[in-house]
């Protein structure tokens, strides 16, 4: 894999890590719990995730494909791109973002047992995507983003991570809230 994306990953599959492990701090009992009327519970977080990751999944599968065929060229820069979109706020917790209704998590979010392997499935499916446009410019393929505009497959990847890394910090507030004692009293 090209040094690029490697980095990407790395970095990426760390961050998921985190956000795992904020969600583990609560009973599995409790990831379906919302904090309050109109909030996500961690499940329907996980849920979110999954979604938007597989959504980036069927866009760099299709630009890839068409960029291979089309003989887009190789890339032949090797600098860090991972603070790519470390100006864009992404991870800022004090503006309320509404996900587009296509992300939005099932109302029915399946177990968070079934979260977590389906999680690890889009993270697969994500590699398995960029891999077809491994040694490509994926700084100079472009595509939407609903928020951030006009940005670049790489940075569509570290959109993934960065995503996540928002979401960490909505579940780290689900946690604290759902086992503060005055959140468990009124629940008794």
């Amino acid at each position: 894999m090209h040094t690029r994306l490697q980095e990407l990953f790395d970095v990426i599959d760390r961050e998921r890590g985190e956000l795992l492990a904020a969600a583990r701090a609560v009973p599995m009992a409790q990831l379906r719990t919302r904090p309050g009327e109109g909030r996500w519970s961690i499940a329907e977080n996980l849920a979110h995730l999954e979604r938007v990751e597989r959504g980036v999944v069927r866009l760099l599968t299709l630009r890839l494909t068409e960029a291979r065929a089309q003989g887009h060229p190789a890339e032949t820069d090797s600098s860090s791109i991972v603070g790519c979109l470390d100006d864009r706020g992404l991870d800022d917790r004090q503006t309320r973002r509404l996900a587009p209704p296509r992300v939005e998590p099932d109302p029915e979010v399946a177990a968070a047992e079934d979260l977590v392997e389906r999680l690890e499935r889009s993270r697969v499916q994500l590699r398995e995507a960029a891999s077809i446009g491994d040694g490509l410019a994926l700084g100079s393929l472009h595509h939407p983003h609903p928020v951030l505009g006009d940005i670049s497959l790489y940075e569509w990847i570290r959109f993934v991570g960065l995503h996540e890394l928002r979401h960490r910090s909505q579940i780290t507030e689900v946690v604290e809230v759902i086992t503060h004692p005055s959140f468990q009293e009124t629940r008794t």
